[in-house]
């Protein structure tokens, strides 16, 4: 990786002891591609949970009593203390194996697109307007292009 773009500290929780997931480096290559314009060091925490702590925090936090995909936590109040911390991603990996396959995507495909996605809602994408949608989807479709994933919503 050339010295000028990001470089990202991943701290990886696997909390899911049933289902294969990808080891620290394939996490470490799409946050690293998906940050690179950035030009600076982040620091996160990867969390991969089961189904019922995604569901959990998905109903604490976004109202929705349903395990899903991927929940960002941005940083807050702590940059002072800790400038390079980017925020939280919590992942399920039951839900990402069952898109997955309900998509006919590769399993590594889809978690790829599933850590692009929740980063850059670290870094202030959304897409709750149509509009917002758009901007996220160009921007995952070009990070993902350049690891070599096909475009996730054809």
């Amino acid at each position: 990786m050339n010295s000028q773009n990001s470089k990202v500290n991943i701290d990886l929780q696997i909390e899911v002891t049933t289902i294969a997931v990808p080891d620290k480096k394939f996490f470490q290559n799409v946050a690293e591609e998906t940050l690179m314009e950035f030009k600076r060091n982040f620091d996160l925490l990867m969390r991969l949970v089961e189904v019922s702590e995604s569901r959990f925090l998905n109903n604490r936090y976004r109202r929705s009593d349903r395990p899903t995909n991927v929940l960002s936590f941005r940083s807050s109040g702590i940059e002072e203390f800790l400038p390079n911390y980017l925020g939280d991603i919590v992942m399920c990996p039951s839900v990402i194996k069952d898109e997955a396959g309900e998509q006919k995507k590769s399993l590594d495909a889809h978690w790829a697109h599933m850590i692009v996605h929740g980063i850059l809602h670290l870094v202030g994408f959304d897409h709750a307007t149509e509009q917002e949608a758009l901007i996220m989807e160009e921007k995952e479709r070009r990070v993902l292009s350049g690891l070599r994933i096909p475009d996730p919503y054809l």
